[in-house]
């Protein structure tokens, strides 16, 4: 299971950055947009009808990979027709710089599994309820959906911060102009997020999760600081820093994963909001800080 966790994403988005080596934005933008929206809805569906949480989640995790993974090669088949098993490799620079993205890409994928998904393993352990290991894993889920957003404009966007590489002041001004159009239109959309979210957790699971509505308000709040994050991320992928990419996500990914330990050891379920909106201030900080000082030199 936790290999198929790992090899199908990491085939899937390498159909998604096939698309995008083809020119293919539009496209792109909409199977990342697709996989994130499957993946979602299977994962909630197998929460909210099993009655153990955990392998609910599992179910759901697994079933959710497969069947995106599935329909992404059946649409990227359709779309280039017999072409796209058939790469020509004739340029050894290219190979070379292929190879040591593909090795950076797995690390990153590897943490991924390795730390960022030991959370609900975490919160069962220290729980012992599977009602409360549901709703963690909800609020994870729409936390990741809440990213969708700035993860959708820099993809859109990449080819353009590809043409800056070579231009360290050109890629700062740039980047500031994103974010001073991503960041106010989210702040809108996390202000509506915040205000619905009573109504909106009622509708779906009723009273079920008793904390899941108060902690969704956190993670709003923190989700505005992950998407100034997904920007400079978005940023690092254009110009090809994979390696920056892995090495930030792995700081990121222990901080989160310590600091959940501590918030449920002392203080409990009910707080691990906070930890999730503090990990997400220290990330914004410390992607900024890679920005200024790995990426262009200020």
């Amino acid at each position: 299971v936790i290999l198929s966790l790992l090899l199908f994403p990491l085939l899937t988005q390498n159909l998604i950055s096939f698309c995008q080596g083809q020119g293919k934005v539009k496209l792109m933008t909409s199977l990342e947009l697709l996989r994130n929206v499957i993946t979602a809805i299977i994962l909630i569906w197998f929460i909210k009808t099993n009655t153990d949480s955990i392998q609910g989640w599992i179910d759901g995790k697994y079933v959710g990979i497969i069947i995106a993974f599935l329909l992404i090669v059946l649409i990227v088949k359709l779309k280039f027709s017999g072409s796209m098993f058939y790469w020509k490799i004739e340029d050894v620079e290219l190979y070379k710089g292929l190879k040591e993205y593909f090795f950076w890409a797995l690390s990153g994928a590897l943490m991924a599994v390795a730390l960022k998904n030991v959370d609900v393993f975490l919160v069962n352990h220290f729980t012992k309820s599977e009602v409360y290991t549901g709703e963690f894993k909800l609020a994870m889920l729409f936390f990741t959906s809440f990213g969708l957003f700035a993860q959708s404009v820099t993809s859109g966007l990449h080819h353009r911060i590809a043409t800056y590489y070579i231009s360290p002041g050109d890629l700062w001004d740039f980047t500031i102009q994103i974010k001073k159009i991503v960041m106010p239109i989210y702040l809108i959309l996390a202000l509506i997020l915040y205000f619905i979210t009573d109504w909106g957790i009622h509708v779906l699971f009723g009273n079920k999760y008793i904390y899941l509505s108060s902690s969704l308000k956190i993670i709003i709040a923190a989700s505005v600081f992950q998407t100034y994050s997904i920007v400079n991320g978005g940023v690092w992928a254009g110009i090809g820093k994979i390696k920056l990419n892995s090495a930030y996500f792995s700081i990121y990914s222990t901080v989160y994963i310590i600091l959940l330990i501590i918030i449920l050891h002392y203080f409990g379920f009910a707080y691990y909001a906070y930890g999730i909106l503090i990990v997400s201030i220290i990330g914004a900080a410390l992607s900024e800080y890679f920005f200024r000082s790995k990426t262009i030199y200020l």
